[in-house]
This record gives C-alpha cells, structure tokens and sequence, in this order.
C-alpha cells in the first residue's frame, strides 16, 4: 500500500522517444502537403493535356446523343423506309389527271395524266386549240416540290417536240398549288405560268375558263 502522504509519480516517456514521435509527426505533415492526392492530379492532368480533356468531353457528349437517338446521332442508320415514305408521299401528290378547259377564244384545253414510275412520274399528255394540238408521253423527276418534265410526241415530224419514244430536253415542270396544278414553261430566258389545271374527279364537272380578252376570239 502507498502511504497516504506519498503521491504517486506520472509515468512519462523518455525523452528521446517523445523527440523521435515529435519528428515523426513532422515528416508526415510534410509529405502530406507535398503530396497533390486524386484530385490535385487530375486538375493538373486536365491542364497539361486539354485537348485530351475536350475530346472525353466530346466522345462522352456524342454518347449520351446516341442513347438519346441513336438515328439523329448517326445519319448513316436513318430508316431507309421512312426516307421512301416521304418521296411516295411527296409524289402522290401530283398523280392522278388534271385537266384545263377554255370555253371560249381559242378553246384551249390541256391534259395530264400522271401516275408513279420507279424513277419518278410518268404519264400521257394532250395540249391544244380549236385549230391544233399535239399529244404524246410525258415523264418527270420530283426536285425540289417540282415535277420537271419532258415530253415526246405521237406525231410524227412535230416541230417542238420528238416523236416517241425518244424525248426531248427538260422544257416545263409543274408545282402544286393548293387544289390545282401549275404549269411552267420556257418562254425566252426564263419559265413562266402556262396553264393552270384542276383534278379531274369522275361526277365532279372540272371548271371551265370563260375569260377571254376581246383580241382572243380566235377568229
């Protein structure tokens, strides 16, 4: 037993121990702050390299665009079928038979009948007055909302057009316009409104054109 007026000693670590721990812990706290961690190294990274930062960043965006549609990402895997929808669709437009009808003047009437080709649009055609016409096949490309055409003629010897089945040079194209269908073609330098058609619907009595200048008589 300790006596009561005896205090016990703290024991303490020799010096020399407490020295070696103190400078222990120096050493580690330098190395610490020399150290750049994780983090520090790849900021550094990033600054050394930054076109190898933006093209990650780049292949990381093209990415998430393919796993959003992977179609718009790539042109290449767009739906085949879907593009041909859009052509039939676009020519469907101008199939069918669309006539124009003069009921005075010169009496001129035109026709044309166009149905779907593999290559475009194909058809028959009739243009003429109360004094002469021509008539023949007709064919036609979809560019750009136009249906450019060329013609040959059932007439041997006409002085426009070639008698089939050879045709000539692309000298007319039609748009639609609303309900009816326009006609251009070359006059001088430049294409300019021919004629104006509307569909021809059986039952239906396709309008007439009754305004005729007074010079227009024909006669």
């Amino acid at each position: 037993m300790i006596p009561p007026h005896v205090q016990p000693r703290l024991l303490r670590s020799p010096i020399w121990l407490r020295i070696a721990f103190a400078a222990l812990v120096l050493c580690m706290a330098s190395a610490c702050a020399q150290s750049p961690g994780p983090a520090a190294a790849t900021v550094d990274a990033v600054h050394a390299h930054p076109e190898q930062a933006d093209a990650k960043q780049a292949d990381a965006k093209q990415a998430d665009a393919k796993q959003a549609d992977p179609k718009q990402a790539d042109p290449k895997q767009a739906d085949p079928k879907q593009a041909d929808q859009i052509r039939t669709d676009a020519v469907a437009a101008f199939i069918g038979r669309w006539a124009y009808v003069q009921s005075c003047g010169w009496q001129h009437s035109a026709e044309l009948e166009l149905e779907a080709a593999p290559d475009g649009i194909r058809g028959l055609w009739n243009d003429g007055t109360r004094v002469h016409g021509d008539s023949g096949e007709v064919r036609g490309v979809l560019r750009d909302g136009r249906v450019h055409l060329i013609f040959c003629s059932e007439q041997a010897g006409s002085a426009q057009r070639p008698a089939c089945p050879q045709f000539g040079a692309q000298s007319a194209y039609i748009v639609r316009d609303g309900e009816t269908l326009v006609w251009y073609r070359k006059q001088a330098d430049a294409d300019a409104p021919y004629l104006r058609l509307s569909r021809v619907v059986a039952g239906v009595e396709t309008p007439v054109d009754d305004d005729c200048p007074e010079d227009d008589s024909g006669s």
